[in-house]
């Protein structure tokens, strides 16, 4: 279905997006300019998964931006958790690739997200070390430094190639039966390896569906069982809007996800829902 959006929502969003562009470049500025300097961390729920300081100078400052021009609005944030009771809720996720932050590997985004009621309105993406900027907004296309995306025509699986999160035992106490979900994920691996024309893994989630919406990859594929609303909310608008299909693999817990994100096209053998 056709999705209407009125005159007035139009502007609207034209102006959140233009907030949400201006708070990811400076968060990401903020990041560059740090990127040199060691970081104090402290350790997270798992026993790998770091948080810098910079992490909370990041989403404090896209908070401070965002709340000029949208004090009434809610906000989830990674770091400071979420804000309760209004229908419009940012999403944000200040570093998605803290650890490669941390390790100084260029590969990590600002995900920005405007939600009401549960639908993604607005998605900002953005890579600070290599000056990416992807952005959508609801029924106005995708775009990737300003140049307008789409996903790729490919719908063949052999002649595909896939961004996928691969599973991690670290988080095996966010998942029921984890034993037997990592079988199931690792088998579903296999099967990617053998039938794909290639598999990458880079563990920064928006960046991959990013790249599946300007059509370098052709489906993305979550097999982590850890990606979180705030990893994704973004960038799946993105892709949306590039032409491409999301489907929710798994119903799971509040604010956790797993979704296959594709051109629409390519068939993924062993995810019957497609």
């Amino acid at each position: 279905m056709a999705k209407v959006i009125s005159t007035n929502q139009k502007s609207k969003l034209a102006h959140g997006i233009d907030v949400a562009i201006e708070a990811a470049l400076q968060a990401g500025k903020l990041l560059r300019d740090n990127y040199l300097v060691k970081n104090r961390f402290a350790v997270k729920d798992f026993s790998s998964d770091f948080v810098s300081e910079i992490d909370t100078q990041a989403e404090d400052l896209i908070i401070d931006i965002i709340k000029k021009s949208f004090q009434e609005h809610g906000i989830f944030g990674e770091e400071s958790g979420k804000a309760e009771g209004n229908e419009h809720q940012w999403i944000i996720d200040p570093i998605d690739g803290t650890t490669h932050y941390l390790k100084q590997i260029p590969l990590l985004t600002v995900n920005i997200a405007l939600q009401k009621d549960g639908q993604t309105l607005i998605g900002v993406v953005y890579n600070p070390m290599t000056e990416d900027l992807f952005y959508a907004s609801l029924g106005d296309g995708a775009y990737w430094n300003q140049k307008r995306i789409s996903v790729s025509n490919q719908g063949k699986l052999s002649e595909s190639m896939l961004y996928v999160e691969f599973p991690e035992k670290k988080y095996k106490d966010q998942v029921a039966n984890f034993e037997e979900f990592y079988q199931e994920r690792i088998n579903e691996l296999t099967e990617l390896l053998e039938k794909s024309a290639g598999v990458e893994h880079h563990r920064v989630g928006a960046w991959g569906i990013c790249q599946v919406a300007k059509g370098s990859f052709d489906a993305y594929v979550d097999l982590s069982g850890s990606t979180k609303v705030y990893d994704a909310a973004a960038a799946l608008l993105i892709l949306e809007e590039a032409g491409g299909l999301v489907v929710d693999l798994e119903v799971r817990k509040e604010d956790s996800l797993r979704v296959l994100a594709s051109n629409g096209k390519v068939k993924i053998p062993f995810l019957k829902a497609i």
